[in-house]
C-alpha cells in the first residue's frame, strides 16, 4: 500500500486497503497513517464517484417530470439527497 500511496496510484491504493482489510483487524490498522491516508484516498474517489452519479440522476430527472413519472422522480431527489448528505457536496441547480 506504501508504494501505491507513494505513487499517487489511486487504482493500486484502492486494491491493496481492500486486500488489506479482507485480513482483518482494521482497530489495528487504524493506528497506522497510511491506513488513513488510503482511506482519505478512498473517500475521495467515492465521492467523485457520487458527484458523477447525481449528474446522471439530475438529468433523468427531466424525463421522469415529463412522462408524468412522479414516483421516480422522488425516488431519484431522495437519492440525490442521501449522496449529497454522505459524500458532503451540492447539486448546483
Amino acid at each position: 500500500m506504501r508504494a501505491a500511496l507513494a505513487a499517487l496510484d489511486e487504482t493500486r491504493t484502492l486494491h491493496a486497503l481492500d486486500e488489506v482489510e479482507r485480513l482483518g483487524a482494521t482497530d489495528k490498522l487504524a493506528e497506522l497513517p497510511d491506513y488513513a491516508r488510503a482511506l482519505d484516498v478512498r473517500r475521495v474517489a467515492q465521492r467523485r464517484e457520487a458527484i458523477a452519479l447525481s449528474e446522471r440522476l439530475v438529468d433523468s430527472l427531466e424525463g421522469d417530470r415529463e412522462a408524468g413519472a412522479w414516483r421516480v422522480a422522488g425516488d431519484t431527489l431522495t437519492r440525490l439527497r442521501g449522496l449529497q448528505s454522505e459524500h458532503g457536496f451540492s447539486v448546483a441547480p
